[in-house]
């Protein structure tokens, strides 16, 4: 999804992680799959400053959410709910690893309401 009219804030969306991601000037934002959105598999995106939406990124599987998100080495590492890690350029927001397999140390708080 490539949309600048709509904005973070006109979703009926609970932001569970804001992250800035370096050198891109822009914010990664994870929502509660949870939430009121289409296409729950799509509940990371990518902010301008002002809150315009840029690109929504996927784990490319129905009915898999994202539970967290992080930079690490200076790439958006994301953790899916089936259990899968997906890397995604910081700079093009491209997917271009994906394993199966992940600590959900650092995503369980997102597990437990």
């Amino acid at each position: 999804m490539k949309s600048s009219d709509t904005k973070i804030s006109d979703l009926d969306a609970k932001i569970i992680k804001t992250l800035k991601v370096p050198d891109a000037m822009r914010d990664v934002v994870l929502v509660d799959f949870l939430s009121n959105i289409e296409n729950l598999e799509g509940n990371i995106f990518v902010i301008d400053s002002d809150g315009s939406i840029k690109e929504r990124l996927s784990t490319g599987r129905a009915g898999d959410s994202f539970v967290g998100v992080k930079i690490e080495s200076g790439v958006i590492v994301a953790n899916t709910w089936d259990g899968f890690s997906i890397k995604f350029d910081p700079l093009n927001f491209q997917k271009f690893a994906e394993v199966f397999g992940h600590s959900r140390e650092w995503c369980g708080i997102l597990l437990i309401r």
